[in-house]
C-alpha cells in the first residue's frame, strides 16, 4: 500500500478530505493525482460539489506544505498557527493523469 485516503461526509455536497497519506517514495509521480481523481469519481458519483481539505503542519510533513495547492485547490483560510484549509469544486476538476491504473475500489 503507498496511500490512504479518508473521507467523511460534511455539510451537504461536501466531502471532507479528513486523512491522506502517502509513501514519501511515491510524491512527485503524479500518484496524488491519480489518488484525487479516485476521490472526484466517488464524489460525483454521490453528488458531491466540492472537497474540502486541510493541512497541519508538523516536522514530518513539511514535504507536502503545497500538495493542496498542487492538486488545484483553492486556500480558503489560514490560521497563525499556519493550518490552511483549501476547497476544490469537483465540477471541471481534471487532475493530471498517470501512466497507471487503479485496481481495486471501495465505495464511498
Amino acid at each position: 500500500m503507498i496511500s490512504v485516503v479518508i473521507c467523511r461526509p460534511g455539510e451537504a455536497g461536501v466531502l471532507e478530505i479528513d486523512t491522506w497519506l502517502m509513501s514519501c517514495r511515491v510524491l512527485g509521480r503524479k500518484v496524488e493525482h491519480m489518488m484525487l481523481r479516485e476521490i472526484l469519481d466517488h464524489a460525483r458519483a454521490a453528488g458531491i460539489q466540492k472537497l474540502v481539505g486541510a493541512y497541519r503542519p508538523t516536522d514530518r510533513n513539511k514535504l507536502v506544505v503545497d500538495h493542496y495547492a498542487k492538486l488545484g485547490f483553492t486556500k480558503v483560510e489560514e490560521e497563525k498557527s499556519g493550518l490552511t484549509r483549501w476547497e476544490l469544486a469537483v465540477e471541471g476538476a481534471r487532475p493530471e493523469s498517470a501512466s497507471m491504473k487503479i485496481v481495486s475500489r471501495a465505495p464511498l
